[in-house]
């Protein structure tokens, strides 16, 4: 069973590789809610404290928990289809657009004037549910990509049967694969054997 991998360079890249293939079948690593919750740990995408009071939340309502699960599927379709645009150099539909959006809606960062003791304050307080609070970092990732990255750096894995991304965050620009540990070594390999069969020919 193929594991998360964090090598894509980009957070939000980074849960598009949350499907990979794997023995030729496409297989989703987000598989239940506390899949997601384990990547979004692992991925440092959020704050423990953000982490541990959504987790509490979705520990308390199962629906809310598939709905978030849900949500992060569509996030990351939304951010699949942004990827291969951007590698196509096709513009992005206002679907996928809408999409992050939604997401992005959910930030928490909402002014409050409050009194207290020595006066007045302006807090910030979250708009909706403890759990909505936990895609928005990769929403932000997502947006910041489309907005200020370098178009040039997003790639496919040059390997054909490979549905994974990155941003080459390389000085010589020179990155093909998504790992060397994994299509880079099978590439090598192929090209080795290529040599040697054509050799003894």
């Amino acid at each position: 069973m193929p594991e998360f991998i964090f090598n894509a360079g980009h957070l939000a890249l980074d849960l598009v590789n949350t499907e990979q293939v794997s023995g030729g079948a496409w297989v989703d690593l987000l598989g239940s809610p506390a899949a997601l919750l384990d990547w979004l740990r692992r991925s440092g995408a959020v704050t423990p404290a953000q982490l541990n009071m959504g987790e509490k939340a979705l520990l308390r309502d199962q629906a809310a928990a598939e709905a978030l699960l849900l949500r992060a599927r569509r996030l990351r379709s939304a951010v699949r289809q942004m990827a291969e645009a951007i590698v196509r150099g096709r513009a992005i539909s206002d679907t996928v657009m809408a999409t992050i959006n939604s997401v992005l809606a959910d930030s928490p960062q909402v002014p409050k004037l409050v009194r207290g003791s020595k006066g007045y304050a302006l807090k910030w307080h979250h708009r909706g549910p403890a759990e909505a609070v936990l895609l928005v970092p990769v929403a932000e990732a997502a947006a910041r990509l489309l907005t200020e990255g370098d178009s040039s750096r997003l790639r496919k894995c040059a390997n054909p049967a490979c549905i994974l991304y990155f941003y080459d965050t390389t000085r010589s620009r020179t990155r093909h694969w998504c790992s060397m540990q994994g299509c880079g070594n099978r590439a090598k390999a192929a090209r080795f054997y290529g040599r040697r069969h054509g050799g003894g020919s």
